[in-house]
């Protein structure tokens, strides 16, 4: 595969070099990572030309990427920069609307992310 086409997938850390994710990432079954896995390489590759029902905007170039188990909906709030898809904040989803505090959360690790750039 051509290496300028090749999108990658990063997950935000803190300063300190904590992953936030990783413990959002642990509390899901197995099957359940398996399948928000497969919905990150189709990211990954289909990247900004995918649409819904796969990703939503959000505003303020924050997205959500949307996934269905058997049991649960989960979406991964994450931003696109240069040929990254950097995955800022994660959850179950339990209500229609996406939750403001999820959405302060990714937009406050998004600024974060950008001034350690």
């Amino acid at each position: 595969m051509d290496d300028s086409l090749t999108w990658h997938i990063t997950f935000y850390e803190e300063c300190n070099g904590n992953c936030p994710l990783t413990k959002f990432f642990a509390s899901l079954s197995e099957g359940d990572q398996k399948k928000i896995a497969s919905a990150l390489r189709e990211l990954r590759v289909r990247n900004i030309t995918a649409r819904r029902p796969l990703i939503r905007p959000l505003g303020e170039r924050l997205w959500e990427l949307r996934v269905k188990t058997r049991s649960n909906s989960y979406r991964l709030i994450f931003v696109w920069m240069d040929k990254y898809i950097v995955v800022l904040n994660g959850f179950q989803k339990t209500s229609q609307r996406t939750p403001r505090s999820y959405l302060k959360i990714a937009q406050r690790r998004y600024r974060d992310y950008l001034k350690r750039l």
